[in-house]
């Protein structure tokens, strides 16, 4: 798994290929290596072939956003389930900067209000500077607080 993530950053890619949804189960049923590398190549010719865009122009997008909302709770249920209680509350402030950056960009998005009128509380407005503050170079943010609070704690 290691030596994939270090391959894929060669190419490029920020993110660790070492962690899969519902890798704990994966690894108590005994994948080992063949389990990354069938993966990897099960990815790779489904991106040569087109599949993976075909599959994308048939899935409606409005059913992404809840499937990746439920995906999101299950990574959180079991990153708190490993960790020791002491660090719940650090790891629930590391996730204020990206829920602040979800926040804007949704907000953006809206240019009209309830009524009709246009929207000026966008993003940049004097009522937005804490959520801003947190917002830009969220993960970042997100790793340095928690950092510091887990050496806190």
């Amino acid at each position: 798994d290691g030596l994939g993530t270090c391959l894929a950053s060669f190419f490029g890619s920020p993110f660790g290929t070492v962690l899969y949804i519902g890798h704990p189960a994966h690894k108590r049923s005994g994948a080992k290596i063949g389990y990354s590398l069938a993966n990897g190549a099960i990815y790779f010719v489904m991106s040569c072939f087109g599949i993976l865009a075909l599959i994308q122009s048939i899935v409606n997008q409005a059913t992404i956003g809840p499937i990746v909302f439920f995906v999101g709770l299950m990574v959180n249920e079991e990153a708190l389930n490993f960790m020791p209680a002491r660090h719940y509350s650090a790891y629930i402030i590391g996730l204020f900067p990206s829920v602040y950056d979800w926040v804007t960009n949704v907000a953006d998005r809206a240019p009209l209000t309830g009524d009709g009128t246009y929207n000026t509380n966008t993003p940049g407005t004097s009522g937005w500077v804490g959520v801003l503050a947190w917002k830009r170079g969220a993960l970042l943010v997100s790793l340095l607080w928690v950092s510091m609070l887990v050496n806190v704690l």
